[in-house]
């Protein structure tokens, strides 16, 4: 982006690059607890490998989908609502 767009692309750009910063961190913690947690069932309850394996990969979708879901529709409406366009083209 160069100084001539107009502020609120900038505006949005920015959203945009705190919105995926925030699902990237979101998500990575997410799967770590959900790694953990899984673990720790697998353990105690002494489940097959493919069973973790899937109930693990269903749940870390799962996750991401929220995660990605929440962030990227608060940062569309923020965007919105202070994206101020201040030059006309």
């Amino acid at each position: 982006m160069t100084d001539m767009d107009p502020q609120f692309i900038r505006e949005r750009e920015a959203w945009y690059k705190a919105g995926a910063g925030a699902v990237a961190v979101q998500s990575g913690v997410g799967m770590l607890v959900i790694s953990a947690v899984m673990g720790l069932v697998t353990a105690i309850w002494k489940l097959d490998a493919s069973e973790t394996v899937v109930t693990t990969g269903l749940m870390c979708l799962g996750w991401t989908a929220a995660s990605n879901g929440i962030i990227v529709l608060g940062a569309r409406k923020k965007a919105r609502r202070g994206g101020v366009e201040v030059d006309r083209y």
